[in-house]
């Protein structure tokens, strides 16, 4: 459990490290005493990201980069102390955002921590097999390899179609980044470091509704808290370990902010580059290399703005903005830039088709269900009436909320842009998970808005009884729907757990030379968790599972072993019996087959 926390409170100090620097030389002194070590976090991992893949594309692997990336940012550190412009804010308001963003890591670690161990836990989703292979693949290896099929190594397969097919490089550099600093196996990092994100987003976000508020509220971070740090719908994504997407979301949020301040703040009949240009063309950069799918979202909302822009007096200012923030990430970027392109027209056109989805079906959203008052996974669906009610409420809400914005048309134009996708996937090509995931990409509008609307409501409530009754309230709504979330994965988690652990002895034995089959291409079970994580720990061996038994170099009679469960040695009246036995351990047995019946 110690090691738990060991890794996590280095994690979080590294991420600022690496990004306060270059947000205490390049951000305005308003923004630095608002959110420096909220922004930091996420610089740092923009920095990460972006620095990992231009090594990468160096062909540089990522165990050779991962301590020059931290040089950079220690320079970063020096330049800006001999300009004196590396500063330490401290209020407050930093001592409560900083205390509910441990409580959101904490709350969510406590799966992990039952366990006991660094590991890697899901509520079913095999995502984590893909970006842990990737990552330790990246540590070694660089993107342009991995596309080709060794034989005898299925675990590869992933590395192709995350790499090769989604072009989703930043992700898993970033986990590549932190296995590596740390000395450890992606598998041992990869449920800390989601964690870590998903709770260093609540900061991002209060920051937003900070920087969009016009009054100031007492309640707004508390607000920001329930509807997003503790939100059910939030994480039903976390706890089925969506990285890239709890990635994504941290910076898009960032770059919205830095937009909002440079639009506020600059000089409009000034036309040259600026920090913020900079800052947003890297941000961006990050943002297309860490989730490619999500340009998408910021560039149609930036296409619509400047769109609307045209009729207003600062028109040349707004394009000629954008054109210098585009053509810096096309700099550093150029590569991402045009895979992301691709990737996004052929992602649109696959989600536009009715086609069955391997996924548990989830009900559409409501407003009750965005915001995670009302459980939409483990909870019964209200009666209509009820739904009707509660959802034209936070409607009304959200748009009290929306109408104290500032630059409403900003703002205003990305979440029409969602708004479309919702309709698309709702009514015009029904596509349940698609809806879901737009509805999990955009919530932070509706968690900003909501709390920005009902401080806008108590400003009318003299009764401050009232107030903290309707807090007391929606608290217990929030911590009640998150908790019927949580212990799912307390319960139901799937895990990387000590037996499958335990296969890197195996993986580490010289003297095991031969190819060798795993038990599925015999019994005919079909874990999927169980399958490829055992591909994972045995990347050094030569293995036949069920993913490559049909390839060609595949022949049976010249591979007489096979590897098994000892407690998992029959399924489907089918047995396994040796003959002979060349390795085992507590859990496993590898040898020579004598009987299948």
């Amino acid at each position: 459990m110690i090691a738990i926390f060991l890794i996590t409170i280095k994690i979080i100090l590294i991420s600022l490290f690496c990004g306060y620097g270059i947000g205490s030389v390049f951000l305005s002194d308003n923004l630095k005493k608002s959110g420096l070590i909220s922004i930091s976090f996420w610089l740092g991992t923009v920095i990460i990201a972006v620095f990992g893949m231009i090594f990468s594309l160096a062909k540089i692997p990522m165990n050779q980069v991962a301590i020059p990336i931290l040089i950079i940012c220690m320079l970063i550190w020096i330049y800006g102390l001999l300009n004196k412009k590396v500063v330490f804010y401290f209020s407050k308001e930093t001592l409560i955002v900083g205390g509910l963003t441990l409580v959101t890591i904490i709350f969510n670690l406590y799966p992990l921590i039952k366990i006991g161990y660094p590991t890697t836990i899901s509520l079913g989703n095999l995502d984590p097999i893909s970006y842990t292979t990737v990552a330790d693949f990246f540590k070694t290896n660089n993107v342009f390899q991995g596309n080709e099929l060794i034989p005898f190594k299925p675990y590869l397969w992933s590395v192709g179609d995350l790499v090769h097919h989604s072009y989703r490089w930043g992700s898993p550099m970033i986990l590549s980044f932190f296995a590596s600093i740390l000395n450890v196996r992606s598998y041992q990092v990869f449920s800390i470091l989601i964690t870590i994100f998903f709770g260093f987003t609540y900061p991002i976000v209060y920051l937003l509704a900070k920087t969009l508020s016009k009054s100031k509220s007492n309640w707004l971070s508390w607000t920001i808290f329930l509807t997003y740090a503790i939100n059910s719908t939030l994480l039903y994504m976390l706890y089925n370990v969506f990285f890239a997407q709890i990635i994504f979301a941290g910076i898009f949020v960032l770059l919205l902010i830095l937009l909002v301040k440079y639009f506020t703040d600059a000089n409009k009949n000034n036309f040259g580059f600026n920090s913020y240009d900079f800052l947003i063309g890297l941000t961006l950069s990050g943002l297309i290399v860490v989730y490619p799918e999500g340009i998408s979202f910021v560039f149609l909302g930036w296409l619509i703005f400047a769109l609307f822009s045209l009729f207003t007096k600062e028109r040349f200012f707004y394009l000629v903005s954008f054109m210098k923030i585009g053509l810096i990430a096309l700099l550093i970027n150029p590569m991402s830039v045009k895979t992301a392109i691709d990737w996004n027209l052929g992602l649109f056109l696959n989600t536009i088709k009715v086609t069955w989805i391997g996924w548990e079906k989830i009900r559409h959203a409501l407003p009750l269900e965005i915001l995670g008052f009302y459980n939409l996974y483990y909870y019964r669906d209200l009666p209509k009436l009820l739904d009707l009610f509660f959802g034209l409420l936070i409607i009304a809400i959200w748009l009290f909320g929306f109408f104290r914005l500032k630059k409403k048309l900003l703002i205003g134009s990305h979440i029409f842009v969602f708004f479309t996708f919702f309709v698309i996937y709702r009514f015009i090509f029904p596509n349940f998970f698609t809806y879901h995931k737009a509805i999990t990409y955009s919530l932070f509008f509706y968690s900003v808005l909501f709390a920005i609307g009902l401080e806008f409501i108590f400003t009318f409530i003299k009764n401050k009884i009232i107030i903290l009754l309707i807090v007391l309230c929606l608290t217990f709504l929030s911590f009640r729907s998150a908790w019927r979330t949580v212990s799912q994965l307390y319960y139901h988690a799937r895990v990387v757990d000590v037996s499958l652990i335990s296969l890197e002895k195996l993986n580490e034995n010289k003297t095991i030379d031969k190819p060798f089959y795993t038990s599925d291409v015999f019994l005919g079970e079909y874990d999927l968790w169980k399958r490829l994580w055992r591909e994972y720990f045995l990347t050094d061996k030569d293995i036949v599972s069920l993913q490559n038994l049909t390839q060609d170099y595949v022949k049976k009679e010249e591979i007489p072993y096979v590897l098994a469960e000892k407690n998992s040695l029959s399924y489907d009246n089918k047995t396994i019996k040796y003959n002979k036995i060349i390795w085992k351990n507590e859990y496993y047995l590898l040898g020579e087959i004598k009987l299948i019946k």
